[in-house]
């Protein structure tokens, strides 16, 4: 998968609801609904939830539904050449989305295809669409009847964002790119809150993208002692002008409000949301420091996904001039960093990465390049050719009869990818590491 993000930000989008005059009850609809939108927006409170993100690319045109939208991504599952599944946490605050691993305890503003760092990434569905589909400069609504939604009666309108300051923001290339997108928007008829948003441009001005579309699906979710509108699910697709398709699904769980151990800081610098925590000393290693982890995290293709944290202990301890700098027994961390599911052949690309070493109170964050792993049941030991076309993997670490192959990619560093002949494989804990640290803070 190249690298894509698109920010999913409907910029300057909002409904034609100046007039004080008479109106249709579908305008009321409309300002009801809109009132709601902002109501809810503005009490709302900073909080996370957990998003779970399902990736997808297919050759072809698989089919459509009736009204022209994709097929549900399970539907796609079945036919796609390549997936994988993410887990992060995405955090609401100051009209700002901030984005972490899970369990990772700070958030910080930066771009989600920078966390993730490759494939086709899909953000600001989170909570900034709906806000910004009802703010902005007055734009037309235009009411397109009575509809059944998941066995609720909904008022759908649809309508047209052109023209500067009203567009989908491509946010992965410089300068910055806006194209023109037409929706709809379904409300509750009797609640009056929205229910779903959808998205769709064709025709790009783009070279290599066709087509954009996307879905969001919203319920009124409780936050503390409040109910707010929230995203529950998302949908998001590009199609390139090879007839590739590659989708994003959201889903949106256990959201809840930020702890009492959390701050929110606005400082000169960029913002960031950090937990308090107990005092820590900085630990200094040894520049090239070997270290031999062996791992008690069970990694299973069919349950285990990126950003799911792995954790195990220093078989041997560190020493610098003959002095003991790290004990054998000390905690390393890190996290799954790629899961790529290839359908034909059938077959995996694990991607690991540790983060950091503690002992007592003493911490190291520490970027190291995975030199060796025990051997893994299907792990491949010859032909390399389709894993470089489709992984991107360019370096090569040598590898005997009892060790497994091992993969870096220069855009990933400190990621070592290791490819799995097998539709499926489970790496039970107890499995040994051995990395080579480049970088010490």
């Amino acid at each position: 998968m190249q690298r894509a993000w698109i920010a999913f930000v409907l910029l300057g989008l909002s409904s034609y609801l100046c007039a004080q005059t008479a109106q249709t009850p579908e305008q009321v609809a409309l300002i009801r609904a809109k009132e709601k939108v902002l109501a809810s927006l503005d009490a709302i409170p900073n909080y996370t939830c957990l998003q779970t993100i399902e990736r997808v690319q297919l050759k072809g045109e698989p089919g459509r539904q009736p009204d022209g939208s994709p097929l549900p991504l399970d539907a796609l599952l079945e036919r796609a050449d390549s997936s994988d599944t993410l887990r992060v946490e995405v955090g609401f605050a100051g009209n700002k989305e901030f984005y972490s691993w899970p369990g990772e305890g700070s958030f910080e503003e930066k771009s989600l295809l920078k966390m993730v760092g490759f494939g086709f990434i899909s953000s600001g569905t989170f909570a900034t669409a709906l806000r910004n589909a009802f703010l902005g400069s007055t734009e037309l609504f235009r009411a397109a009847g009575e509809e059944d939604l998941n066995g609720r009666r909904v008022l759908r309108y649809d309508y047209l964002a052109k023209g500067a300051g009203r567009a989908l923001l491509l946010a992965d290339r410089n300068p910055r790119t806006e194209v023109p997108y037409e929706g709809s928007v379904w409300i509750d008829a009797v609640t009056f809150d929205i229910l779903r948003l959808r998205i769709k441009a064709e025709a790009l001005s783009v070279p290599d993208i066709s087509e954009i579309w996307g879905q969001l699906d919203y319920a009124v979710t409780n936050i503390g002692s409040g109910a707010f509108l929230l995203p529950q699910s998302a949908h998001m697709m590009v199609r390139l002008p090879a007839g590739v398709q590659r989708h994003n699904r959201s889903v949106f769980s256990g959201c809840r409000l930020f702890g009492v151990s959390s701050e929110l800081s606005f400082d000169d610098g960029p913002a960031a949301i950090t937990p308090a925590s107990a005092r820590t000393e900085k630990l200094e290693l040894p520049a090239d420091a070997i270290l031999r982890v062996k791992f008690g995290t069970r990694i299973d293709s069919e349950k285990s996904s990126v950003g799911d944290k792995i954790e195990g202990q220093l078989e041997r301890a560190v020493k610098k001039g003959g002095q003991l700098v790290v004990p054998k027994g000390a905690i390393v961390t890190g996290r799954i960093r790629r899961l790529d599911r290839f359908r034909k052949p059938a077959r995996h690309v694990l991607g690991l990465e540790i983060t950091e070493l503690r002992f007592e109170n003493r911490v190291a964050r520490i970027q190291a390049t995975l030199r060796q792993v025990s051997p893994i049941p299907g792990q491949t030991s010859g032909e390399t050719r389709n894993l470089n076309q489709t992984a991107g993997m360019i370096t090569q670490f040598p590898h005997g009869q009892n060790q497994t192959q091992i993969f870096t990619d220069p855009n990933l560093p400190g990621i070592g990818m290791i490819p799995i002949d097998a539709g499926k494989f489970k790496i039970r804990p107890g499995w040994k590491t051995i990395w080579k640290v480049e970088v010490a803070e």
